[in-house]
């Protein structure tokens, strides 16, 4: 019993030491106190903008500034985009996380807006934020729009996807750690359809606990610790996310359509799961040392702009043509 005593004494002794080297000597980013979003499991989408403007700075284990910008919303919890008194043609939505939202860019700057500058004659909404997944997608259209919220016409919706997304729609520690555990849960039922079951901290709330604290640890992010690994179950309710979401914008006449500037082998899993009406295209010659804020990893203001031109100009995608 005092063996087991004293290597208790001393695992916990080095965890301890450990983790006050890691967190001392070991250079980190630092991000600007928050909060960034409010997490609000009550209500559908789990966590929002904490108000009508935020400010978000980043910066280096030495004090330099990685970025420094401003981030402005509607009424509707919608990154800004360019608008005009041009009668409306078409409406273009682009759901997603951080990459189409614009972390790390000014307003003008996002993808969508770049987008909406070059189309002013259709309507284009900026439905990403930080942090999201494929789920608040679906979660919104399921929930469907508030009267004036969305222009009753007909349009496309692109989404921006990425392999790592899809440990937002399973459950796994490393993003528990962030997010608290308020992403929308969904489960796959006897017949492989979805079902709406609540908030991931609501389902697993002893597992999102301990992830909220533990995985936060400079240990678990230094060794990039995650739990569990991915299953081919969550590929599979990764796939039907986009699947029912499809089908809910349609009825609404509006096509879905998904892209990546990801390495195409890096999405396999995602492109053998998903219907060939969903087919991810690939944003080729995309240059990361050239498109991606240095320190950061987020598109800067070249790389949105690559985008957007791929978009509109290279990709097979109907887009409506001025």
């Amino acid at each position: 019993m005092r063996y087991l005593l004293y290597i208790f004494l001393t695992i916990t002794i080095l965890t301890l030491v450990l983790e006050f080297v890691l967190g001392t000597f070991v250079p980190q980013n630092l991000r600007e106190k928050g909060p960034f979003f409010l997490p609000e499991p009550k209500l559908p989408l789990g966590f929002y903008p904490s108000s009508r403007d935020e400010r978000h700075i980043r910066k280096k284990s030495d004090g330099s500034v990685v970025f420094d910008v401003q981030y402005s919303f509607d009424e509707f919890n919608r990154r800004i985009t360019f608008d005009n008194n041009l009668k409306k043609e078409k409406v273009v939505l682009f759901f997603g996380d951080s990459f189409t939202f614009g972390e790390g860019v000014s307003d003008k700057d996002s993808v969508p807006f770049i987008f909406s500058k070059k189309f002013p004659q259709y309507k284009t909404y900026n439905y990403a934020y930080r942090g999201y997944g494929p789920q608040q997608m679906l979660v919104k259209i399921q929930q469907g729009f508030s009267e004036n919220e969305l222009l009753s016409l007909p349009g496309v919706a692109y989404f921006m996807v990425f392999n790592f997304q899809v440990k937002r729609v399973a459950v796994v520690s490393d993003v528990l750690a962030w997010s608290g555990g308020v992403h929308p849960h969904y489960t796959l039922d006897e017949n492989g359809d979805l079902r709406r079951a609540g908030f991931q901290s609501t389902v697993y709330p002893i597992f999102s606990f301990l992830s909220w604290h533990l995985a936060n640890t400079q240990i678990a992010k230094f060794f990039n610790l995650s739990y569990p690994s991915i299953k081919s179950e969550d590929y599979k309710k990764f796939c039907k996310t986009f699947e029912e979401a499809s089908r809910g914008l349609e009825k609404m006449n509006i096509k879905l359509q998904l892209f990546s500037f990801q390495p195409k082998q890096w999405l396999e899993n995602e492109i053998n799961c998903l219907p060939e009406s969903l087919k991810i295209q690939f944003v080729p010659n995309f240059e990361i040392d050239n498109y991606l804020i240095k320190g950061d990893g987020h598109l800067n203001e070249k790389g949105t702009q690559f985008v957007v031109d791929w978009l509109v100009e290279k990709s097979s995608f109907h887009i409506p043509k001025e």
